[in-house]
């Protein structure tokens, strides 16, 4: 992760980032030689044209994803369905035209707990890819090939569960995924993102979104996206399949019924140790 922090809005003197150095960043990136560049920043406004032909340039020249955003009714859906945004917000066409598209929606608990990422969703009269899927994707230089209950992107395939969602499982609190300030990128550079997926996000107070996650109760949202990212790039996540789910619904009914029956065995040793 390269985090636009508190250090970087200091020195920019603004957030968001003024595009011309947001295009420097890029290019600062894209020198190190990443394998992909993700930019979790909706780019929704024009800045001054001068700044947006070279944020573009940059962009061009990173062959970069960066992020739209579905909006969605609050009402239900029958579980194996797509999720359907009634509205979705676009980068604006001069970065739209240069980069992978992608969308940054999270699905979270009652609770707020990030679970899942919808790795597609219908939007428009089609399909959009989610902004994971379309970072590992580039970072694999393939497309990604979908099954009813699996995606594989390049050599590594991930189960998912109902609705093509992918499943989340933390690596761990805030940090865990290596994360440098992007003032000390555009200062220094870095050799560290040599063959790396780079996300770069807002992580500076007031600025970007945060979830409460088991390890940390402020994760910022950029590491939730990169967490997604590291599950489709390396098949390390939860499997929360059709078969898993039914497997918790025969516990859930059947394990109640043997502890009942086990409570009333005659000999009381021989029931608490099946219980």
């Amino acid at each position: 992760i390269v985090a636009i922090d508190d250090e970087a809005v200091r020195e920019a003197g603004a957030f968001p980032l003024p595009r011309e150095r947001l295009a420097r960043l890029v290019d600062a990136i894209a020198a190190a030689g990443p394998r992909a560049v993700a930019l979790d920043l909706l780019l929704i406004d024009p800045g001054p044209p001068e700044a947006d032909a070279a944020l573009r340039r940059a962009l061009e020249r990173s062959r970069a994803v960066i992020a739209a955003a579905g909006l969605f009714a609050r009402r239900e859906r029958a579980g194996a369905d797509l999720p359907e945004a009634r509205q979705t917000v676009w980068p604006i066409r001069a970065f739209a035209e240069v980069s992978g598209i992608g969308l940054v929606n999270i699905a979270a608990d009652a609770a707020g707990t990030p679970r899942h990422v919808p790795l597609l969703v219908e939007a428009e009269g089609r399909l959009l890819p989610a902004f994971p899927l379309r970072a590992a994707a580039a970072a694999a230089g393939a497309e990604a090939e979908i099954a009813a209950d699996r995606v594989t992107v390049g050599t590594v395939t991930s189960l998912t569960d109902l609705g093509l969602n992918l499943p989340l499982r933390f690596y761990g609190p805030r940090g865990t995924i290596r994360t440098l300030g992007a003032a000390s990128v555009l200062r220094d550079g870095s050799a560290d993102l040599a063959g790396r997926i780079v996300v770069v996000g807002a992580t500076a107070i007031g600025t970007g979104d945060t979830f409460a996650t088991p390890f940390d109760p402020v994760l910022p949202g950029v590491e939730v996206l990169a967490t997604a990212i590291g599950h489709l790039t390396t098949g390390d996540g939860l499997r929360r399949t059709e078969a898993h789910r039914r497997i918790d619904a025969a516990a859930t009914l059947i394990l109640p019924v043997l502890t009942v029956l086990a409570i009333g065995l005659r000999r009381v040793g021989i029931g608490l140790v099946v219980l």
